[in-house]
């Protein structure tokens, strides 16, 4: 038989898995864990701006840089 594995409907979870996403340069998987756990726990503020962080980092790789404007 298969094991079972549950589901964790954690915000500190999410953030962890965002964490170890961002480490790994998957930039659109962090920022979905990252939203995931905002979305559990809005009033904590330190997940907000560790997804804008994310973002950022995502939407500056994917623009090609003679399109950055700085």
């Amino acid at each position: 038989m298969g094991q079972v594995v549950p589901f964790i409907q954690n915000p500190e979870y999410f953030f962890k898995q965002g964490v170890i996403a961002y480490q790994k340069k998957d930039w659109h998987r962090a920022t979905r864990l990252l939203q995931r756990a905002i979305d559990l726990r809005p009033s904590k503020g330190f997940f907000t701006v560790s997804w804008q962080l994310c973002y950022r980092t995502w939407v500056s790789m994917s623009v090609p840089t003679r399109f950055c404007y700085t």
